[in-house]
């Protein structure tokens, strides 16, 4: 962390030092620097960790700045993370530069953190919490990710999809990616005990594929519709309708980490009791481009 940290306060120091104009650029006049606007969310705050989040209008060419005001200066997209090492309240400061044929653009952000002291709990309590993440679900740019853990309703429970989004709530999670890649998703459960603080943490990672897709006009024209699941005792049916042609592939997303191609009516039997999010995605390959269309379904098994 630390070496990241001090690699991108170098490539800015670096990256000023290699403009001659830097210093010298004029300041851009009140008509030209009013166009451009920078607003910061609200940061989120988990134990020691930050996320912010913000919108701007700047050009892509543009300098992004973060002074997470504990001494660490990085450059970087929205959205921006940071770990404190130590309690208190700190000043972040977000600033974006960009030159234009009328002079410098700076535009400045600030908002505020309290990290709050942490008593972790010690090793026996933190070895009674379990995270484990099932195989992630991946269709195209689909992905849906369960799993299963021991913590109570009141914790606290994030996914970090890789991509910049960080989302709360409870397994099964979704999330669509717009672009291909291979990202890491990060699944974070915090509880408060009167021992301390437990945090478990689990990681596993996608790849999205590039793909085109058919223009909606002929994406409206294919339905997917699923009906209610049967579900008898551990085993489930789940059958539907749609209009895909013969060539196209229907793939049925257990929520276990189970996969498998095949044909209305389907069946699975799962191992263990548990809330799953079934995940139906038909595909069919057009010379416009590809066609997508994805239903989710949850059961509960007893």
């Amino acid at each position: 962390m630390r070496n990241a940290k001090f690699s991108s306060i170098m490539l800015f120091f670096i990256f000023s030092l290699s403009m001659p104009s830097f210093a010298e650029m004029k300041a851009a006049p009140p008509e030209i620097m009013n166009k451009y606007q920078l607003t910061l969310q609200q940061p989120i705050v988990d134990g020691k960790f930050v996320f912010l989040n913000g919108v701007h209008n700047f050009g892509s060419k543009s300098t992004r700045v973060f002074d997470w005001g504990d001494g660490t200066i990085e450059v970087g997209k929205f959205p921006g993370k940071h770990l404190y090492q130590n309690p208190g309240t700190y000043t972040i400061t977000r600033t974006i530069t960009e030159d234009t044929a009328d002079g410098r653009v700076v535009k400045t952000a600030k908002t505020s953190v309290t990290i709050q002291e942490i008593k972790l709990a010690p090793p026996e309590i933190l070895n009674k919490y379990q995270l484990t993440l099932h195989k992630p679900s991946v269709h195209l740019r689909f992905v849906s990710l369960n799993g299963v853990h021991n913590f109570g309703p009141s914790s606290k429970r994030s996914f970090d999809w890789g991509d910049g989004t960080l989302v709360y709530g409870k397994f099964p999670g979704r999330h669509i990616y717009e672009n291909p890649g291979t990202y890491t998703i990060t699944r974070t459960i915090t509880e408060d005990t009167p021992d301390g603080r437990v945090v478990k943490t689990a990681k596993t990672s996608v790849t999205i594929q590039e793909i085109k897709l058919a223009p909606p006009e002929i994406l409206n024209k294919y339905k997917l519709t699923l009906r209610q699941p049967i579900i008898d005792g551990r085993s489930v049916t789940l059958n539907g309708e749609h209009n895909f042609g013969p060539s196209s592939k229907l793939s049925f997303g257990w929520g276990d980490g189970t996969f498998e191609d095949g044909a209305f009516p389907g069946k699975h039997i799962y191992k263990s009791p548990g809330t799953y999010e079934i995940v139906l995605v038909a595909t069919e390959n057009t010379p416009l481009g590809s066609v997508e269309q994805i239903e989710p379904v949850t059961v509960i098994i007893k």
